[in-house]
C-alpha cells in the first residue's frame, strides 16, 4: 500500500515472463525450453543443459535428503533453490539456459560425489564407478553438437578447404554490412553514447536490426532489439509504420518521431502479421516504391541502399529509403486524360527496376505527381536523367533535381494530350 509501484512492477515482469506481450511471445528465445518450431522437442535441453536436465528435480530433492542430518545442509539447500528457481523460468523462456546451466553443473557434481563415494562401499567399486563414468559422460555427450560445425571447419582449414558457414551467420554478417554503410554514408548524430544529448534524427528499421545500427552504424533507432521493453509506444507505431500504406499523416508522424532513413526487409518474423501487398513493408522490399504491377506507387521513400543477398544472385536481405517530401510536378492535360509517369532506376548493387506511377488530369485541366527520385547519379543511385511522361501517343520527359526531392519543392510539367483543346 505504501509503495503502489512494487506490485505494478510485479505484474509487467510477470507479462515479460509470461510472453503477454506482443513483442516476447515473436522472440525465440522467450519460449519454452521444450518447444522448437511450433512442436515440442527435448533437443534444445539436450544440446544446452544436457540430458541430466531431466533428473534435475528429482537429483536437487535427493541431494538435500542425503545431505540431512550433515553441517553443509545449509550450502546445499542453497544450491539446489538456486538451481531450481532458474531451471523453473528456463521451462518458460529457453533464454536462461545460460544461467540455469551453472545451477545445474553444481548439483550434477554433488550427486555424483555422492554415488561416487556411495560406489566405493560396495564390493565392485571399480566396475560401479566406471559404469557412473560412463553415465555422466553420456549425459554430457549431447552438449558436444553445437561445436560440430568449428571442428568441421577446422579440419577444413588444414585440409585448405573453404570454410562451411550457416545461412544465420550470413544474414549476421549482411546486417553488419548494413550498419556500417549507414556509419558511411549517412550524416553523423550527435550523442552516440550519450543519453543527454538528443540526436537529429534516427533510423526507423525492424527490431532485431537495432542493436547493429545503433553499435556498429552508430546511428539512433525508434526500436532495437529489446522490442518494447524500451519504449512500448514506439514497438507499436514501427509496427504500425510497416503494416499500413503510405499516408501523408504516418508520413507526418514518423517526420515528428525524426525519422530521415527507413530500412526494409523481407518476410513477416518482425511483424505483428505478414504484410499485405498495399502495406509499406511488402511496398518498399518488393516493389522498390514503384507502382509496377500492383498498388500505389510510394511518394516519400527514396531508395539509398541495397545489401547482398544469401547468395550471389539472390535479392537483397536489406533496402534502406531515404524519407523524403518528394518533388511536385504539376503540368497541364485535357480533362480526365489518363497520364503515366516511368523512370529507370539502377540500384547501387547494379539492380534494375523502373518506378512508375499513374494519374489522370482534373476537370480543371490540371495533373500532379509527387516523385521521391531525382534524375542523374545521387547516392550511389543512378535514374534515368528524365523522368519520362506519357498521355496517349504523347511524350515528354522533365528533369527532378535531388533538392527538389528532399525539399518538396514545385516543379512545372510538361503539357500533354492538348492537341484536341
Amino acid at each position: 500500500l505504501l509503495l503502489p509501484d512494487l506490485p505494478a512492477g510485479g505484474a509487467d515482469a510477470w507479462r515479460w515472463l509470461a510472453k503477454d506481450e506482443a513483442f516476447q511471445s515473436r522472440v525465440s528465445e522467450s519460449l519454452p525450453l521444450f518447444q522448437d518450431r511450433g512442436a515440442f522437442s527435448v533437443r534444445i535441453a539436450l544440446v544446452r543443459l544436457s540430458a541430466f536436465v531431466f533428473v534435475l528435480p528429482f537429483a536437487g530433492l535427493w541431494l538435500l535428503w542425503r545431505h540431512r542430518d550433515r553441517p553443509c545442509l545449509p550450502r546445499t539447500a542453497g544450491v539446489v533453490v538456486f538451481a531450481l528457481g532458474l531451471f523453473a523460468v528456463t521451462i518458460l523462456q529457453k533464454r536462461f539456459f545460460n544461467s540455469a546451466a551453472i545451477g545445474l553443473a553444481l548439483v550434477a557434481a554433488l550427486v555424483l560425489v555422492e554415488l561416487w563415494r556411495e560406489a566405493g562401499r560396495h564390493a565392485r567399486p571399480r566396475a560401479l564407478r566406471a559404469g557412473l563414468a560412463c553415465v555422466a559422460l553420456l549425459g554430457l555427450l549431447p552438449t558436444l553438437e553445437p561445436y560440430a560445425r568449428h571442428v568441421e571447419n577446422e579440419l577444413r582449414a588444414l585440409r585448405g578447404d573453404k570454410q562451411a558457414v550457416t545461412g544465420v551467420f550470413v544474414a549476421q554478417s549482411i546486417a553488419m554490412e548494413t550498419g556500417l554503410w549507414l556509419r558511411e554514408h549517412t550524416p553523423a548524430t550527435s550523442g552516440w553514447l550519450d543519453a543527454d544529448v538528443a540526436p537529429e534524427y534516427g533510423v526507423l528499421a525492424p527490431w532485431p536490426l537495432g542493436h547493429v545500427i545503433e553499435y556498429v552504424g552508430r546511428r539512433p533507432t525508434l526500436v532495437d532489439n529489446f522490442g518494447d521493453d524500451l519504449d512500448e509506444t514506439a514497438f507499436a507505431f514501427v509496427d504500425g509504420y510497416y503494416l499500413s500504406p503510405e499516408s501523408p499523416a504516418q508520413v507526418a508522424a514518423a517526420r515528428a518521431r525524426g525519422v530521415r532513413y527507413v530500412v526494409a526487409q523481407g518476410g513477416s518474423a518482425y511483424l505483428s502479421r505478414a504484410p499485405r501487398p498495399g502495406d509499406l513493408a511488402h511496398a518498399l522490399f518488393v516493389r522498390d516504391g514503384s507502382a509496377e504491377g500492383e498498388g500505389r506507387a510510394l511518394v516519400h521513400h527514396r531508395l539509398v541502399h541495397d545489401s547482398s543477398g544469401l547468395a550471389a544472385d539472390a535479392e537483397p536481405l536489406f533496402k534502406v529509403f531515404e524519407l523524403v517530401r518528394g518533388a511536385r510536378l504539376e503540368g497541364r492535360a485535357a480533362p480526365g486524360a489518363e497520364v503515366e509517369l516511368r523512370v529507370g532506376v539502377v540500384s547501387p548493387r547494379g539492380r534494375r527496376f523502373f518506378y512508375t506511377a499513374s494519374t489522370r488530369a482534373g476537370a480543371e485541366g490540371r495533373y500532379r505527381f509527387r516523385v521521391p527520385y531525382p534524375t542523374g547519379e545521387h547516392d550511389g543511385v543512378q535514374v534515368a536523367p528524365l523522368y519520362r511522361l506519357k498521355c496517349g501517343e504523347e511524350v515528354r520527359g522533365v528533369a527532378v533535381p535531388l533538392l527538389a526531392v528532399r525539399e518538396g519543392s514545385v516543379l512545372p510539367a510538361p503539357a500533354l494530350c492538348l492537341g484536341a483543346l
